[in-house]
């Protein structure tokens, strides 16, 4: 009996000196404003909540503006190609990207628009245009996977055009401007059997 007295009283003077502590601290605050403060954090902030997503324009839906920014930066890219633009080529092309090919990869935005220019002056390369069949957007990581089919026209010696057709996947990279997207892997696959003289 006299143990749980003892406790009690153990106890009640804990708590007496733990209400008074945080009195005098509360109090000793009020008189010097340099004591530290105790901060609320906030929840974390995730990717998602700071990527880079493409303006909406009114009566437009998501799907409309990622093909409208796809289709934009496909455009500069193959005229870029066709103009053997070797520094632009580079600047649509993140500074770690990959470029798959049929028969080879090749790394780094540097590498990849010189082996895009080079094609162009070899094939003498008039147009090349890609058609967005379907994308995906992942705001977790920034990236819009983009897949679709495209055309390349080129020219042999004695003016004769050639027309090759394949597929597309591209993972493009959402950043902020002025370089809103990038691309980060680039995969081009021929369709051998579309390919086929016109003139």
């Amino acid at each position: 009996m006299r143990t749980k007295s003892r406790l009690r009283g153990v106890v009640l003077s804990i708590l007496c000196c733990t209400a008074a502590c945080s009195k005098n601290a509360d109090q000793q605050r009020k008189v010097d404003p340099n004591l530290p403060a105790v901060v609320n954090v906030g929840p974390p902030i995730l990717p998602s909540d700071t990527a880079k997503k493409p303006v909406i324009l009114p009566g437009w839906t998501l799907d409309d503006s990622l093909r409208f920014h796809a289709m934009q930066n496909f455009a500069l890219l193959g005229a870029m190609m066709a103009f053997k633009d070797q520094r632009n080529v580079m600047l649509q092309y993140h500074p770690q990207a990959e470029l798959v090919l049929q028969d080879s990869t090749v790394r780094g935005s540097k590498d990849i628009s010189a082996a895009l220019v080079e094609f162009a002056k070899q094939k003498s390369l008039g147009e090349f245009v890609r058609t967005t069949k379907s994308m995906h957007a992942n705001w977790t990581d920034s990236t819009v996977i983009d897949s679709g089919t495209y055309t390349i026209e080129t020219k042999r010696e004695g003016g004769q055009v050639v027309k090759e057709a394949g597929r597309f996947v591209t993972v493009w990279r959402v950043h902020a401007p002025p370089t809103e997207w990038t691309i980060f892997r680039d995969e081009l696959k021929p369709d051998r059997s579309a390919r086929k003289t016109v003139k």
